[in-house]
């Protein structure tokens, strides 16, 4: 049962569908939207500007994944096709050799990343060189994750991000990776201006300090089985399947609600709202 909370001004938190009201297999969350995959198929429910509410024929089956961004929402095919609808150049530009093959998909604000036979894919506003993959990541990779001007890249149990520039005062330090971060890491996540890794069942966090986003709460430093960061906040999924969140709280996306206090299974965070199935 997909649950939502936080920024709901479109709709992208509550009420969920009720085509996807039990059996959600997947959800996502971009900025005023959000996604949620049941036998198969594509639903979206939030911001209807964009296109984002017409759901293409070709993810309306099939589908395996999903990823939310900006304007833009990806899906992946059983057979490793990815459909991009909405609007940029991340939603109309998916790559001609992304109609097969590809393991994961991701969507950071304005551009797309997918992986593939162990390499990464990007396209998309390339603004910020957030699109600009380094060579070492052309094979062997094992996770990805998108934010809002960054990419980051998991490989060996190290986290690489690549994107805007360290001596962009926009960048809020997020190129530079803790050295915890460099080894043992088995998950990562970004936000619009923070990234996370998960590491040994803690959360390591960096990037922008705004509204304590990279301040990990002692809940998340142990136990913890998943991650997903948002705009300015994260969360964590337990091993006991409950729920740790901190960071900006302006739409009370940080305020966990009772009816997702417990039994949660999968996780995912927008810009301003929090998914949980």
């Amino acid at each position: 049962h997909p649950l939502g909370w936080g920024l709901n001004g479109d709709g992208q938190a509550a009420p969920v569908p009720t085509n996807v009201m039990d059996d959600a297999a997947a959800i996502a969350a971009g900025h005023y939207h959000s996604l949620a995959i049941k036998d198969g198929r594509g639903w979206t429910w939030g911001s209807s500007s964009n296109g984002l509410a017409a759901v293409p024929a070709a993810a309306q089956s099939g589908v395996a994944a999903i990823a939310a961004g900006g304007t833009f929402s990806l899906a992946l095919k059983t057979n490793g096709a990815v459909i991009g609808w909405g609007r940029g150049m991340a939603a109309t530009n998916v790559p001609a050799t992304l109609t097969n093959g590809v393991a994961k998909i991701v969507a950071g604000e304005a551009h797309g990343l997918a992986l593939k036979d162990g390499g990464i894919v990007a396209w998309g506003s390339n603004t910020y060189g957030q699109c600009d993959v380094p060579g070492t990541l052309s094979n062997d990779v094992d996770d990805i994750a998108a934010g809002g001007s960054f990419s980051v890249a998991l490989k060996d149990g190290a986290v690489e991000v690549f994107g805007i520039a360290a001596t962009n005062p926009l960048a809020w330090s997020i190129r530079a990776v803790p050295p915890e971060a460099s080894n043992g890491v088995t998950a990562i996540a970004a936000g619009q201006w923070h990234a996370l890794a998960l590491k040994d069942g803690g959360v390591i966090a960096w990037g922008t300090p705004h509204f304590d986003a990279t301040n990990v709460p002692p809940a998340a430093t142990s136990g913890v089985a998943a991650i997903a960061a948002g705009d300015c906040f994260s969360l964590a999924l337990k091993t006991d399947n409950t729920l740790v969140a901190w960071g900006d709280d302006f739409n009370g996306q940080t305020v966990i609600p009772n009816y997702a206090s417990n039994g949660v299974t999968a996780i995912a965070a927008g810009k301003g709202h929090a998914l949980a199935i």
